[in-house]
């Protein structure tokens, strides 16, 4: 262990405490709430002498910063300012844009997911810095807007302006793995038309759009995706009917049921073949119906990812984790999609996905944050960063 960093990152836990309860208490599950955070991490990294970049709109908002700017191998480090909402505030312990403390964990929506790991990144580097002022190479790290809904749109306004790496790390929680790929998505709207008519005439006039759906949506929820297996991905793709609307009225014969899909892809599968295997599905279905009329449209695509899992920034990661923690750690892949699918599909380069603190309930009420997880995490992450920029 490189003592003299640790205990420089050790230095830095008031402050790194302080800053992500303030950070909890901004909500940021809005557009809004991430832009008030865009605009205080901004200010937080211009005391602490950094110049940081605001850049993008609306959703999009993010912040970019450079700890190190030498010549040589970039690493890109990132983590979302936007965080799931909150659901009913009520059925929280304590509020959940408190940041209270209770036997050393820190309560509040985003704590864990992923203010913890936009405070341990600013005053790790900070440290790093301090202890390692002539590191060569180049850091970028940015905080991204728009990562929740799927959309990654923050992160894809920063890559648009053409910033390369070599490599890349995100912080999401996860304390038992090491994640370096995860699943992909497709997602598609199917819209089944009907004729509108009076439920209480006397002769059977109309068409029932929810009646005409009901064979597709059997079809599809026995459907068995094609893909080869993975031994890293061994649960699969996944298909999910996450939402069916249909009809306007009691009284009224719907003329319209929407099917909203939601289809999780492993690396076997690209999302242009998913989007012709539901295709030819529908038109099989439609086949075997007379009256039968749809509209089909592509809502969203993600493809997956896989690491190289001897690729140098894996490899020099697994080592710092498991000598930092005293333990093994395996690799994996995580099952949502996040802002690895975009960086390793843009750049094509080998990102990890997820190791950070411990946690407990993400998304859920409650959510919270292991405090002590923060300085050997954060040390686990600078002492890679050293250790990439300078093989």
């Amino acid at each position: 262990m490189d003592g003299k960093l640790f205990n420089q990152i050790k230095k830095y836990e008031p402050q790194m405490i302080s800053f992500l309860q303030e950070m909890v208490k901004i909500p940021s599950y809005d557009t809004q709430g991430a832009n008030a955070l865009a605009d205080f991490v901004a200010q937080k990294l211009t005391v602490l002498n950094y110049d940081s970049h605001l850049l993008g709109r609306g959703a999009d908002y993010s912040v970019l910063y450079y700890p190190f700017t030498g010549k040589g191998k970039t690493l890109w480090l990132s983590a979302p300012l936007d965080t799931a909402r909150p659901g009913t505030e009520s059925d929280w312990k304590s509020p959940p844009f408190s940041g209270v403390i209770e036997d050393r964990k820190l309560f509040g929506r985003g704590s864990a997911d992923c203010k913890a790991t936009i405070a341990f990144y600013i005053y790790g580097f900070k440290a790093l810095h301090e202890v390692y002022p002539n590191l060569k190479g180049q850091v970028v790290v940015a905080f991204d807007g728009g990562e929740h809904n799927g959309d990654f749109s923050g992160l894809k306004s920063i890559l648009d302006e053409g910033i390369k790496a070599d490599a890349s790390l995100i912080g999401y929680p996860n304390d038992k793995e090491i994640f370096i790929g995860s699943r992909g998505y497709v997602r598609i709207k199917i819209a089944v038309y009907g004729k509108s008519a009076h439920t209480g005439s006397r002769k059977h006039l109309g068409i029932n759009a929810i009646t005409k759906a009901i064979p597709l949506l059997q079809q599809l929820a026995n459907h068995q995706l094609k893909y080869h297996k993975n031994p890293l991905f061994p649960f699969g793709p996944k298909l999910t009917i996450s939402i069916v609307n249909g009809g306007s009225a009691i009284n009224v014969v719907p003329d319209r049921c929407e099917i909203s899909l939601d289809i999780r892809t492993v690396p076997s599968q690209k999302s242009e073949e998913v989007v012709s295997e539901i295709r030819a599905l529908i038109e099989e279905v439609k086949s075997k119906q007379t009256d039968f009329h749809y509209e089909f449209s592509l809502l969203g695509a993600e493809e997956p990812y896989l690491s190289d899992q001897n690729a140098n920034i894996i490899q020099i990661f697994q080592k710092n984790a498991q000598e930092t923690l005293n333990k093994k750690i395996p690799l994996s892949v995580c099952g949502p999609a996040n802002d690895g699918n975009v960086l390793a599909s843009k750049l094509k380069i080998p990102v990890i996905c997820g190791f950070g603190c411990r946690f407990e309930n993400l998304h859920g009420k409650d959510e919270c944050v292991y405090l002590d997880d923060l300085i050997p995490t954060a040390y686990t992450y600078m002492k890679t960063v050293k250790d990439f920029l300078e093989s």
